[in-house]
C-alpha cells in the first residue's frame, strides 16, 4: 500500500501551507477502495518511506535543498542559482516559471496549476447580490510587488465598494487568522470582481479563487495570472526591479507597475457591463477554473494510484 506526505512551510499562513491542505482534501476526496493509500499525512518534514510531494517556493525549494520525490512548486522572484540535493520530479505551476528554471538546466515534467478549495462548488449555484465592487486578498510586504498602494489610489479614485482579506489597510478589511474558507468564498460571491493588480507571481491564488465561483478578475497583465486569468486586463506602465532577501539569500525580484489611467478606465469599463455581459463572463470564469482543476485532479489521481 502506497504512502502519501505532503511537504509544506512551517508557517501556519502561508499560501504554499494551505495549498497542501487543500491537495490533502482533494486527495481524500480521490481516495475510494480502489486508492492504494493506507497513509496521507501534511508535514514540515521528508516522511521515508512514503511519496513525498513538496510545495514551497521555487527559490527556497532550489537554493536550501529539501527532501522530495515531486517538487511542486512556484516563485515570483529571479532564481539565479540551485544546488538540488537530490534527483526529484519538478512540476511548476506557470509557464513563466518553467521557462525561467529550464534556463537553469532544470528539467520541468508538468505545469500544473494551484488547486482551489472545492467548497467553492457548492456556493457557485447560492443566488447572492453583489454587495461590493471588488474583493481584494493578499499578504502586504515590501517591496510592494501586489501593488496595494495602487490598488487603494484605485478605490479611492473611483469611490468602490471594498472588501479585503489582507494586513494592508484597505477598506471595509478582514484579518487572514479571522476568516475560513467559507467566508471567504461567500465575500468573493458578494463582489463583482476580484481586483488582483500583482506586478508578478508564480501563479496568483485570488484570481482562481473568483473564478472557481463565477466571478471574474480585473488583473495587471503580468505573469503568471495573465497565462489563464478571465476578466479585464490592466496595462503595465513600467517594470521596477528590486533587491529583497529570501531565507538567508539575496535576490532579484522584477515586478510591473500599473498604468493607472488605464487601471481607471478598465474598472469603469468592467462596473459598466450589462446583467448579460457579465453573466457570460461568469460563465467562462467556471469553465476555465474547472479547466485548470482537472489537470490538478488528472496529475494527483496519476501519481496516487
Amino acid at each position: 500500500m502506497k504512502r502519501v506526505n505532503i511537504i509544506i512551510p512551517q508557517s501556519r499562513f502561508s499560501s504554499f501551507a494551505y495549498v497542501g491542505r487543500i491537495v490533502a482534501q482533494i486527495i481524500m476526496c480521490l481516495m475510494d477502495n480502489n486508492t492504494p493509500i493506507d497513509f496521507l499525512s501534511v508535514s514540515p518534514i521528508y516522511v521515508r518511506g512514503a511519496l513525498n510531494i513538496l510545495i514551497d517556493d521555487a527559490y527556497i525549494s532550489l537554493n536550501i535543498p529539501k527532501y522530495g520525490d515531486i517538487a511542486w512548486i512556484d516563485t515570483a522572484v529571479e532564481v539565479d542559482m540551485h544546488r538540488v540535493s537530490r534527483q526529484c520530479e519538478i512540476w511548476t505551476c506557470s509557464n513563466k516559471d518553467k521557462a525561467q528554471l529550464e534556463r537553469l538546466g532544470l528539467k520541468v515534467s508538468k505545469v500544473i496549476p494551484r488547486p482551489f478549495n472545492m467548497l467553492a462548488y457548492s456556493l457557485r449555484n447560492i443566488p447572492m447580490g453583489k454587495k461590493y465592487d471588488v474583493f481584494i486578498c493578499g499578504w502586504y510586504r515590501e517591496p510592494d510587488r501586489k501593488n496595494f498602494r495602487y490598488m487603494g489610489e484605485l478605490i479611492e479614485k473611483l469611490k468602490l465598494r471594498c472588501v479585503a482579506i489582507t494586513n494592508y489597510p484597505l477598506p471595509n478589511r478582514y484579518d487572514f487568522a479571522t476568516v475560513d474558507d467559507y467566508t471567504k468564498y461567500m465575500l468573493i460571491k458578494q463582489s463583482r470582481y476580484v481586483l488582483h493588480l500583482a506586478g508578478n507571481e508564480g501563479f496568483g491564488l485570488p484570481p482562481l479563487e473568483g473564478l472557481a465561483v463565477g466571478v471574474p478578475a480585473i488583473y495587471l497583465n503580468a505573469p503568471a495570472v495573465n497565462e489563464w486569468a478571465v476578466g479585464y486586463p490592466i496595462r503595465p506602465q513600467t517594470w521596477v526591479t528590486s533587491r529583497i532577501q529570501v531565507s538567508y539569500f539575496n535576490c532579484n525580484m522584477r515586478y510591473a507597475i500599473p498604468d493607472m489611467k488605464d487601471a481607471i478606465e478598465v474598472t469603469r469599463y468592467a462596473l459598466e457591463q450589462s446583467e448579460e455581459q457579465y453573466y457570460d463572463m461568469s460563465l467562462k470564469a467556471m469553465e476555465k477554473a474547472d479547466a485548470m482543476h482537472k489537470q490538478v485532479l488528472d496529475a494527483l489521481r496519476k501519481i496516487i494510484m
